[in-house]
């Protein structure tokens, strides 16, 4: 059961797969993957039973959800070492590990993410399927940090039709990121043309924001509203319905930013940038990037403040947004 229900995630299936007939914790890992901090309380989990990896890990992200980053992150990567210890499923088509570094970037921390998955690899956590995930989210965490030579190396190699959705989405996710640093019009041709057939599925769980976001941004850039719009929509919508305490209601608001940064759109800017410091964020990437918007409207409306953009940069560059940073300082 766990099996058939985990295929629906490895092929980007969220919303199906939370509709599964299954366990409680299995649906209330479903629902925190879709963004849900409620989950299924009401199918009523023995609390006097242990918890199962799925009953963990819904914990987990329900704690992120709420704004408990910290908390829910070491729960995650409990979770992970437990799990490398013992006999253990795949709940939903994701394990812990992969699942813990999505988070570490979620709240922006990559240090955190890179010896996640560095661990992952090297005790083959989860089998060879799970092992090539490790290695292509690896490789983009690399390259947020600044580190490129392991994602030109996957994109290199390239993906399989054989591959799950998923693996296929976060290779043309890498291309879209190299494509977009080196300003490779091509390049971004060729990355958003390999992610049309990924991005058809519904792709929209907050976790994949980052992956999903360089394709978004690379749609918007050329022009691609159709198949940018209805993905863009239903993750803004998912994350703009999270609790106000944690950073998912800043988070879609960030989304707006980007897309009207591609598509060059002042007003949107503008408007987004509004929008994200009405959300009030406690936590340090989503007050970087109140920063951050804040200076990309000054620079819409034809004002240049150097300083402004130091303090912009310095305050993205260590939550994980660091070409964010060096591209708003050079618009500076």
């Amino acid at each position: 059961v766990q099996l058939g229900f985990g295929v629906d995630v490895r092929d980007l299936r969220w919303a199906h797969a939370a509709d599964r007939p299954v366990g409680a914790d299995l649906r209330r890992f479903a629902a925190a993957c879709l963004g849900h901090a409620d989950g299924d309380a009401e199918a009523g989990v023995d609390a006097n039973e242990a918890p199962t990896l799925a009953g963990r890990l819904a914990d987990a992200l329900v704690a992120v959800l709420e704004g408990r980053h910290d908390q829910g992150l070491e729960q995650l990567v409990l979770t992970a070492d437990d799990a490398d210890r013992s006999n253990w499923d795949t709940p939903l088509g994701i394990t812990p590990h992969s699942l813990a570094a999505l988070v570490a970037m979620w709240v922006g921390d990559l240090p955190a993410a890179v010896g996640l998955l560095e661990r992952a690899v090297e005790l083959d956590s989860g089998g060879e399927g799970e092992a090539r995930t490790h290695r292509l989210l690896a490789a983009y965490v690399g390259l947020l940090g600044g580190t490129s030579t392991d994602a030109l190396a996957v994109v290199e190699a390239g993906d399989e039709q054989t591959w799950p959705q998923r693996d296929r989405l976060l290779v043309a996710a890498i291309d879209a990121a190299i494509a977009r640093r080196s300003g490779d019009t091509q390049r971004l041709r060729d990355a958003w043309a390999r992610s049309e057939a990924a991005l058809l599925r519904p792709a929209s769980s907050w976790l994949l924001l980052d992956p999903v976001l360089e394709l978004l941004t690379a749609g918007a850039r050329l022009g691609d509203e159709r198949r940018v719009t209805p993905v863009a929509t239903a993750l803004t919508e998912q994350m703009a319905t999270m609790p106000t305490t944690g950073a998912g209601p800043a988070a879609a608001r960030w989304v707006d930013l980007q897309l009207a940064l591609a598509r060059r759109d002042d007003d949107a800017v503008a408007v987004a940038a509004e929008a994200i410091a009405e959300t009030d964020p406690t936590d340090p990437r989503s007050r970087a990037r109140v920063v951050a918007a804040r200076h990309w409207a000054d620079l819409g409306g034809g004002t240049s403040d150097e300083d402004a953009a130091m303090a912009a940069m310095e305050a993205l560059v260590p939550v994980g947004d660091g070409w964010e940073a060096s591209r708003l300082l050079g618009q500076t």
